[in-house]
């Protein structure tokens, strides 16, 4: 039953349900077409629609295959250019006349027997350029404004938005434009627009002098500053090199290192033959050099030293260096044994210990 409905699109259409119906095109094309939208799409798309002329002459029941060789061909209002040299553009009806009627043709076309009409009319005629003042035909002089006269104002082609002679675009381009590709003029070879070039050179450009910030007089490139204010400026301030603690300025770095600096190193003043820190000298020279003059901590209030025959000397003092020998062999106080009995005692009282007390 629904193979025998859908008619036209047999088993296809009738396994998909009911088809719209077809029609045959209105406008007489033969083609069949569903009814719907499909149809008012063709309608509007079909060869054989009616359509007017685009020029109005009252033909307006064309085809629309026949339109192009209407307006080409047949259309009594398409325009069509005089076949003489001058060049005017007529009406398709109006051309006859334009070629045959001696008033028509004179005013357009007879240059030589009408100079007044020519030099006012006659699109042929040499006319001047007022901006370049050269001469041009006039029915070119549109296109030689707006294309090829050399005084035009044309935009940059960089956009810089400056509106300047075409004459000029070239000038323009490599001397004037904000926006040209220049080179940095004082040698750091980087490349950037023109307008940037200043603001690079005066702020920027690494090559640029610049003046050292401790004020020392000098001008020195922007990549040697930082060197330059660490390490070589005489004004500049700077921590001692020794680390005591003070900035002062270099020039007086090497003074401060000989005479001041709490972390330079002095010979000890005992004569000891060490060198120390400057701020440790005094503690040294009391507590720690061998040279220091010292007393017995036993208190026996002497000391030996050996003087130049080699014999022991009893003296209030001596260097601390000889401590141990005098705490071993020279202090009184000392404790001995007896070689007799074996007992100890103070050296002082062996030789009254083996007198008196001795077993």
């Amino acid at each position: 039953m629904q193979q025998k409905e859908a008619g036209y699109f047999g088993v296809a259409a009738g396994q998909r349900g009911a088809a719209n119906p077809l029609v045959p095109c209105c406008w007489g094309c033969g083609k069949l077409v569903e009814t719907g939208h499909r149809k008012i799409e063709h309608e509007q798309q079909c060869a054989h629609r009616e359509v007017e002329c685009n020029y109005k002459c009252g033909a307006y029941r064309l085809q629309h295959r026949e339109l192009a060789r209407h307006l080409a061909e047949s259309c009594r209002l398409r325009p069509v250019v005089c076949s003489t040299r001058c060049g005017v553009s007529v009406v398709a009806e109006d051309y006859a006349n334009h070629q045959a009627s001696d008033k028509s043709h004179l005013l357009a076309c007879r240059h030589e027997l009408r100079p007044t009409i020519v030099a006012t009319t006659c699109p042929m005629r040499p006319v001047a350029c007022k901006a370049c003042k050269n001469k041009v035909v006039a029915s070119a002089l549109s296109r030689h404004e707006a294309e090829t006269c050399p005084m035009r104002m044309v935009e940059c082609e960089l956009g810089c938005g400056d509106i300047v002679p075409a004459s000029g675009t070239s000038r323009h381009l490599a001397k004037t434009c904000p926006l040209m590709r220049v080179t940095c003029r004082l040698g750091c070879g980087q490349s950037m627009s023109l307008k940037m070039l200043a603001e690079h050179e005066k702020s920027l450009c690494s090559e640029r002098f610049v003046k050292c910030r401790w004020r020392c007089s000098e001008e020195v490139k922007a990549k040697h500053i930082d060197d330059h204010e660490k390490f070589e400026c005489k004004h500049a301030d700077a921590p001692c090199g020794n680390r005591c603690g003070l900035y002062l300025p270099l020039g007086d770095m090497k003074q401060h290192y000989a005479d001041s600096c709490a972390h330079r190193f002095v010979p000890c003043g005992v004569g000891c033959g060490y060198r120390v820190r400057a701020k440790d000298l005094a503690f040294h020279e009391s507590n720690e050099c061998e040279s220091r003059l010292i007393s017995c901590p036993s208190g026996c209030g002497g000391g030996n030293d050996e003087n130049k025959s080699g014999t022991a000397t009893s003296t209030a003092v001596f260097p601390a260096r000889a401590l141990e020998v005098h705490l071993m062999y020279g202090c009184a106080l000392r404790l001995v044994k007896c070689a007799a009995c074996g007992d100890e005692v103070t050296a002082k009282d062996l030789d009254s210990h083996k007198k008196d007390t001795c077993r």
